[in-house]
């Protein structure tokens, strides 16, 4: 028997496209295009002929669909280089940051300053552009301005905003 019968028959009632429409990651909505157009009963050649994948993978995707569903289909862990750094040393790298950031010796952060914290706390080697990567990830700005001026005076500034007013 064909596959799409096979498998239009188990998962009849199941419902791509909106899975589909509110698909952020591009392989997980092409992994969805072919599952919906092998539902709707077309040919393993066209979809992959359409979608420009391995016949292979329509088979594989099924099967994958049928055994596990939605979660079926997720990349499986493992691929790619493994960081260097936890991700619990990635929110002490944050704190770090922030506490940096609002200290009254001028606020700036460099991406030396990171790579020195990496280094002495969690005694991994890490370059400056890595560094940039990570405060990138946690959502800081490679660049920083001054939170707080060394040299400032609050109370002048309020006094200066009250008499603009």
């Amino acid at each position: 028997m064909k596959l799409s019968k096979i498998f239009s028959s188990k998962i009849a009632g199941f419902d791509f496209l909106p899975h589909i429409k509110n698909e952020k990651n591009g392989r997980m909505r092409t992994r969805l295009l072919a599952l919906q157009n092998l539902k709707e009963g077309k040919k393993v050649a066209d979809i992959c002929s359409h979608l420009k994948i391995a016949r292979d993978r329509v088979r594989t995707w099924a099967n994958r669909f049928l055994e596990g569903g939605i979660e079926g289909l997720f990349e499986l862990a493992g691929r790619g280089r493994k960081p260097k750094i936890s991700p619990q040393q990635k929110i002490a790298i944050a704190e770090f940051i922030e506490e940096r950031s609002r200290s009254r010796e001028g606020g700036r952060v460099f991406g030396e300053d990171v790579v020195k914290y990496i280094a002495d706390s969690f005694g991994q080697k890490y370059s400056l552009s890595s560094a940039y990567l990570i405060m990138h990830e946690l959502g800081f700005s490679w660049i920083t301005s001054r939170s707080i001026h060394p040299k400032c005076d609050k109370n002048a500034q309020e006094e200066f905003k009250k008499n603009l007013a």
